[in-house]
């Protein structure tokens, strides 16, 4: 049990009775040295399966988008089913926004890239919250090309209908 005139008037505050004595001990700066040393590494060993994991995501998307538009203009060959004027605007309109929706998937791909190359901080937050509102994006165009498809598909069944109460 200490004595009372030892005792600090703050007993959670923390007096140093050698000031300076042990703040230049060779001891103590080479333990700060090593925390310090070990917190660089604990970062760097927690940032690099995200680095790795933000390169993987990005390859895979403008890899993705790539082969999206390929298939889209060489691929399915859809454009040579156009027989008629609603056909060839339909095709027409849904070549230029599969070419848009995959323009946007590649860029989700660029700005994950830069943001894994970034790191944390300002420039990360801002690239991923932009690839949130073009991924949201995405799903909305999407939803807009349901829609065209599913007015196209009754307008074309309508045309055929009354092309075979013609033919009758």
């Amino acid at each position: 049990m200490m004595r009372s005139g030892n005792m600090p008037h703050n007993r959670f505050k923390q007096h140093n009775r050698y000031p300076g004595r042990f703040a230049r001990s060779p001891v103590f700066s080479r333990h700060r040295r090593d925390v310090k040393m070990a917190s660089v590494l604990l970062t760097t060993r927690m940032e690099m399966p995200m680095f790795a994991g933000s390169m993987i995501l990005a390859v895979t998307l403008i890899a993705f988008a790539a082969w999206l538009q390929w298939s889209e203009s060489n691929g399915w060959g859809d454009g040579e089913l156009s027989e008629t004027e609603l056909d060839q605007r339909y095709f027409r309109q849904r070549g230029r926004s599969r070419r848009r929706t995959n323009l946007i998937i590649g860029i989700c791909g660029l700005l994950i890239l830069v943001a894994a190359i970034a790191g944390g901080g300002p420039i990360w937050i801002a690239a991923w919250l932009c690839v949130t509102l073009a991924l949201a994006t995405v799903v909305g165009l999407a939803g807009l090309d349901v829609l065209r498809t599913h007015r196209y598909h009754t307008a074309k069944m309508q045309d055929l209908i009354n092309r075979r109460s013609v033919s009758k």
